[in-house]
C-alpha cells in the first residue's frame, strides 16, 4: 500500500508485485482510490520497469498496461514525464557524489 496526495487530494494505491530480479525487473499491479473505478481485477493497472546494460550505461524500459480510457493515458503522459524527470535527477546526483 502506498499513500500520497495529489492537488490537495488523498489517495491510496493497492498493488501486488508481480515479478522482481533485482537491477533486471519490477512489475506491479495496482489500483488507486483516485482512479474514479472499482477495486476490482479488470481495474487494476500494470507498471513494467526492465533495465538492460547498454554500452557503458543502462536503458530503462517503463510500460504502463491497462489505463482503461484514453483521458487517463493523457493523464499519465504528464505524470511519467514527472516521474522520470525525477528518476533522472536522482541517478544523476548520485553519480556526481
Amino acid at each position: 500500500m502506498f499513500h500520497g496526495e495529489v492537488g490537495g487530494e488523498a489517495f491510496t494505491d493497492h498493488g501486488v508485485i508481480e515479478a522482481f530480479e533485482p537491477a533486471r525487473h519490477f512489475r506491479y499491479r495496482y489500483w488507486s482510490t483516485n482512479h474514479g473505478t472499482e477495486d476490482r481485477p479488470e481495474n487494476r493497472m500494470v507498471v513494467d520497469y526492465r533495465l538492460q546494460a547498454e554500452g557503458e550505461g543502462c536503458r530503462l524500459s517503463v510500460t504502463h498496461e491497462n489505463l482503461l480510457d484514453a483521458g487517463r493515458a493523457a493523464m499519465m503522459d504528464g505524470v511519467w514525464d514527472y516521474l522520470l524527470g525525477q528518476l533522472g535527477a536522482h541517478v544523476e546526483s548520485a553519480s556526481v557524489g
